[in-house]
């Protein structure tokens, strides 16, 4: 019995536990090499995670069934936020019923501060049938970053 439990050490020692902490260093480096956050997009087939950069160019188009959902707080909508964008606050009690109003024909670009109540969101909106939804990488904080244009009026 003792023989047997120094071999299946061995074996983990050897194969199992370095082969893990490989295919983890893989994983990993391949979810951040494509300089993309690790956002609910990633995850559901409805969603499509764009660049800050590209998600101005598809905003600069125009595009006639883009809507823009700030989810974010009155307070923070106020302070800044994506031209055209319509305020509807995640954290209020009638976002799901708001967003059940919405047209589900119609592509929803949807942005927090970082993403957090943006998966939220995603998950509400998929969840009734939303199936065009962009996302940026970064949400909102990423397009600061990016240095791209916030307005205060709507």
């Amino acid at each position: 019995m003792a023989l047997h439990l120094l071999r299946i050490r061995q074996i983990l020692r050897e194969g199992l536990i370095p082969a893990l902490a490989v295919l983890a260093v893989v994983l990993l480096c391949s979810s951040y090499s494509r300089g993309q956050d690790l956002s609910f997009a990633g995850h559901n087939p409805a969603v499509t995670l764009l660049t800050p950069q590209q998600a101005h160019e598809l905003l600069s188009s125009r595009a006639r069934d883009l809507v823009i959902l700030d989810i974010r707080t009155p307070g923070e909508f106020a302070a800044g936020h994506i031209k055209g964008a319509i305020n509807m606050d995640y954290r209020s009690g009638a976002f799901a019923r708001e967003i059940g109003r919405l047209d589900r024909s119609r592509t929803y670009f949807v942005y927090c501060r970082t993403g957090r109540r943006t998966a939220g969101a995603i998950d509400i909106m998929t969840g009734l049938g939303f199936r065009r939804i962009i996302q940026v990488a970064g949400d909102i904080e990423g397009w600061k970053a990016a240095g791209l244009p916030l307005v205060t009026k709507r």
